[in-house]
């Protein structure tokens, strides 16, 4: 038994000895050792209780004991005690060995064993040793917990710096008199003013821009206590950059921050600039406008350009069942003969309008530049409408042309014709009476034409849109005029590709002024001039053998009727396959016509079959499309030239002059 004087000092340096460590294994490590060695323990094991009230092992001491059987029942049994008992230290006998149950004052039981038994009065003074343990082990374990907590708040709040700071949104912070406390890095770059001048400074309550706008009622209210929403507006805000003001489209929220009473501590003012999305918006909602516009135009169109085909048609179907009737006389047949050919002329502009379009919006329009004399082509328009003027009692002429050594320049001649051919016809169509003046100056390296009209006139806000594609379908007027609505669309594109603009000035009730410009000399692809060669041809002395390619039998019986007089004989091919077939069973043919759309072998096949048998027999494609690459396509697999229906008597024989004898060059 240990002396009383002993005991007291052996307790002495048992509290003495406790580590003023912050980390409880680190107090456990030096104070365990001393109890074994001390008190003449074999073991020494701390049962910590968790936040479940659950006992479990914290630390045992020596490392092999707390892997023995006996350990195992020594802390089971423990483990089932009330570790908040003070009153008694509880004590477990095991294998004729004493274990002692101590409480360290809440922190769990401090278990030690022993071969011989602790006597009471030792044991009582022991618990208050190991109570001043379990004290200092608490108190550990709170500045532990303690200092874990703020070192999260800290990286939280870290965290939440960088987040603020890095924000796109621009975050600022109020304090309860209005100063402005805190700004993040978008501020600077989305305000335009540096944080050094608002910050600690800047009063949103009484700031001059807060009170000129509507916002101020909305600080007011969030200041009260309310977060608040703003409706999106638009700002001046200067570019730090360029120094100048751009307009901005801001989104802004306000949080109230309060303290434990209730008021409002602080408030947090939120900007986001919706400035793309709000473009976005307006581009689809202009994109939108566009597509319905355009859905409601090709409505139009379409209606319209049914009767452009139908309105023809009638007077075409309508005056050639009259031709059938016998009562009538010789000057109501060439009348009707004259209709239809007036009606024929007219879808076949419709068409050509139709087929000019679509090679100019996917870009197969190809320019031919050549020696152009514009003096001939602006008189050679008003030769073309005079007649037509005339009749509707206007007075078309000439106002203005170039002198003669200034006359000629460098450009597409046929789409010049076009386009004042365009204007012209124009003109005369929304024009009842009064006149039509055309005319053209030189300014500069430029010519300036002009088609000026005193007809209804055009509204301010539909002269941008009257170059546009079908236009003339909508343009509001409550006379119905003949056209699809594609002249001007067409002009507008030809001015475009020769390098010029095109504008107008227009009055309702007074008239409309076109105006066009174009380079004095274009450098594009260059023309061959072959449009300035006429053949004639002398039916008389020709006489060809002919194969006709055709699979329509009327259009057939009309081309063999137009050779008939060229020719001494003709053969007719209802497709390709019957095409190649004759040729080589009569390989002494001069001319062949050959159609290009046909079912089973197309012309295009033809062509190249019968080029490989005999490489100089001439072949003219001909064809009802006159589509985007048509005409290349068929010189490329072997025809020698292209005409397009429907063909014309005149234009038929001089292409077939051109490639004989009988040439004469006018």
């Amino acid at each position: 038994m240990v002396e009383k004087c002993l005991q007291a000092e052996i307790l002495l340096e048992l509290v003495f000895s406790v580590s003023l460590e912050k980390n409880e294994h680190l107090i456990l490590n030096k104070s365990m050792p001393l109890y074994l060695r001390k008190l003449n323990c074999f073991l020494a094991g701390v049962l910590k209780k968790d936040e479940n009230e659950t006992i479990k092992e914290l630390m045992v001491m020596p490392f092999a004991a707390g892997k023995s059987d006996d350990w195992a029942s020594v802390k089971m049994y423990f483990s089932s005690l009330d570790p908040d008992n003070r009153q008694k230290c509880p004590q477990f006998i095991y294998n004729n060995l004493y274990y002692y149950g101590l409480s360290l004052n809440g922190y769990g039981l401090f278990i030690l064993g022993r071969k011989k038994a602790f006597d009471d009065f030792f044991i009582k003074e022991l618990q208050n040793v190991v109570h001043h343990l379990g004290k200092v082990l608490i108190q550990s374990n709170e500045i532990e917990k303690r200092e874990r907590a703020e070192w999260k708040l800290r990286k939280s709040e870290k965290r939440l710096s960088l987040l603020m700071q890095e924000s796109p949104y621009v975050i600022e912070i109020y304090s309860e008199d209005g100063i402005q406390r805190y700004v993040n890095k978008a501020h600077n770059n989305f305000w335009g003013v540096p944080s050094s001048e608002t910050l600690n400074k800047f009063n949103i309550k009484g700031g001059e821009d807060v009170k000129k706008s509507d916002n101020l009622q909305y600080v007011q209210k969030a200041f009260q206590g309310h977060s608040v929403r703003v409706p999106e507006f638009e700002i001046q805000i200067k570019n730090l950059n360029s120094g100048l003001f751009e307009t901005r489209w801001l989104s802004s929220r306000m949080y109230p921050l309060k303290g434990d009473d209730g008021r409002v501590n602080y408030l947090v003012i939120t900007h986001e600039d919706i400035t793309q999305r709000k473009h976005a918006e307006r581009e689809l909602l202009i994109a939108k406008e566009k597509a319905e516009e355009s859905e409601r135009l090709k409505s139009a169109f379409l209606a319209n350009i049914s009767h452009e085909i139908r309105t023809p048609m009638n007077g075409i179907l309508g005056f050639a069942d009259l031709l059938k009737q016998p009562a009538f006389d010789e000057l109501d047949h060439n009348l009707y003969i004259e209709l239809i050919e007036q009606s024929g002329a007219r879808m076949l502009n419709i068409m050509d309008d139709l087929i000019e379009i679509s090679k100019v919006e996917s870009g197969h329009m190809k320019i031919m530049v050549s020696e152009t004399n514009i003096n001939e082509r602006v008189e050679s328009v008003f030769n073309v409408f005079q007649a037509e003027a005339n009749n509707k009692n206007i007075k078309l002429y000439i106002a203005n042309l170039l002198p003669r050594n200034e006359s000629i320049i460098r450009t597409d001649r046929e789409k010049l014709y076009a386009i004042l051919k365009n204007l012209v016809k124009n003109a005369i169509k929304f024009c009842d009476e009064g006149s039509i003046e055309i005319g053209v100056d030189k300014k500069g390296d430029f010519l300036e034409f002009y088609v000026k009209d005193t007809g209804i006139g055009i509204h301010e806000e539909r002269q941008k849109a009257i170059f546009d594609r079908f236009i003339q379908a909508d343009i509001g007027d409550k006379r119905s005029f003949e056209g699809a609505g594609l002249g001007l669309s067409i002009s507008k594109a030809y001015v475009n590709m020769l390098g010029g603009k095109i504008w107008l000035k227009s009055k309702p009730n007074i008239g409309s002024k076109f105006y066009f410009t174009l380079p004095c000399n274009t450098e594009i692809e260059e023309g061959d001039g072959s449009e300035l060669i006429n053949y004639e041809l002398n039916e008389n002395e020709m006489k060809l053998k002919i194969l006709i390619v055709e699979d329509d039998k009327i259009s057939m019986n009309f081309i063999e009727l137009l050779l008939e007089p060229i020719s001494r004989q003709i053969i007719l091919a209802n497709n390709g396959d019957e095409a190649v077939r004759l040729y080589h069973e009569n390989q002494d043919i001069d001319l062949i016509l050959m159609d290009i759309k046909m079912p089973e072998l197309d012309g295009y096949e033809a062509t190249r079959q019968i080029r490989r048998v005999n490489e100089d027999v001439i072949i003219i494609a001909q064809t009802a499309y006159s589509l985007l690459g048509d005409r290349d396509k068929s010189i490329e697999v072997g025809c020698n030239d292209y005409i397009t229906k429907p063909i014309f008597k005149d234009k038929l024989m001089s292409l077939i002059s051109k490639y004989f004898n009988h040439l004469v060059e006018s």
